[in-house]
């Protein structure tokens, strides 16, 4: 069991703390990564394209839906 459920993270991100960002990078950056490249078959735009995600999954914490994960991103970004 994750030690943080992820909607409390996000709340902890909104009132200003980085670290709770940190610790879903740690948790989401590796399956990201692994759809993007499985996606787009290049190692540069997988890591291009995970950067991307997680940037879009900053400026959107405000709208964040529990049942809209990360990794659904991932996958829009990558079509």
């Amino acid at each position: 069991m994750q030690e943080h459920h992820d909607k409390d993270l996000v709340e902890r991100c909104l009132k200003g703390d980085q670290k709770a960002f940190e610790i879903l990078l740690d948790r989401y950056q590796k399956p990201v990564y692994n759809v993007a490249l499985r996606m787009v078959n290049n190692v540069d735009d997988a890591a291009d394209l995970t950067q991307t995600v997680f940037i879009k999954a900053y400026e959107n914490l405000r709208s964040y839906n529990d049942r809209y994960k990360i990794l659904q991103l991932a996958l829009q970004d990558c079509r």
